[in-house]
């Protein structure tokens, strides 16, 4: 953790990953930070303590996460060609999205609740609207 005042780090915190932690964002309703990793999961962490607050298993190796706070959702892009769908009431992956491998690049409109996802492969822009 770093002091936004001093520049400094104040915390490390730990939690035993085979490999990289990859795009992380911030649930702003539950007060939660939610981490992608390599290993195939997504972690829920408790910024004010550092703890784990749970894992929730994904299909793929995570690249990048975006979440759509008021329809309670996190979009998480991976390398298998699915963009998986998670529930953050419940921590449990909620949907399955087709796309194509490798999928890295994505983000939420708030407004219109969109889900944008760059294609890789194919160099194409994919638009998903979220179920209600």
């Amino acid at each position: 953790m770093i002091n936004p005042n001093t520049h400094e780090i104040e915390a490390v915190w730990e939690f035993d990953l085979k490999s990289a932690a990859k795009g992380g964002v911030y649930d702003s309703k539950t007060n939660h930070l939610i981490f992608g990793t390599s290993d195939k999961k997504m972690l829920v962490v408790d910024p004010t303590t550092g703890k784990l607050v749970t894992t929730i298993g994904v299909a793929g190796a995570v690249d990048q996460t975006a979440i759509d706070t008021d329809k309670r959702r996190a979009f998480i892009g991976d390398k298998t060609g699915n963009l998986e769908v998670i529930d953050l009431d419940s921590n449990q992956v909620v949907d399955h999205i087709r796309t194509e491998p490798k999928v890295h690049t994505l983000t939420v409109d708030t407004a219109t609740h969109r889900v944008y996802v760059y294609l890789n492969e194919s160099n194409k822009v994919g638009v998903y609207e979220q179920k209600s």
